[in-house]
């Protein structure tokens, strides 16, 4: 990532889904949006769908029920 990503400025849900075996610069950014979640608007969650790599290659099924179960907690 060239530089931070503004997470502080999101005024709305934020649903991250993120594979275990994503892209290295994408786990640090997620650890980093970790920590801020508690901040962000209710609902907001993070979602780690282990052995999925940035594309999400052969966990379709894992990916769709991850973005259900996000959209449900609003």
């Amino acid at each position: 990532m060239r530089k931070p990503f503004p997470f502080g400025k999101i005024q709305v849900h934020l649903l991250n889904i993120i594979g275990s075996e994503d892209y290295p610069a994408v786990q640090r950014q997620a650890k980093e949006l970790e920590s801020l979640l508690d901040d962000m608007p209710p609902g907001s969650a993070q979602i780690r769908i282990e052995g999925a790599s940035h594309y999400f290659d052969h966990q379709n099924k894992e990916l769709v029920k991850a973005v259900i179960d996000g959209l449900e907690t609003i």
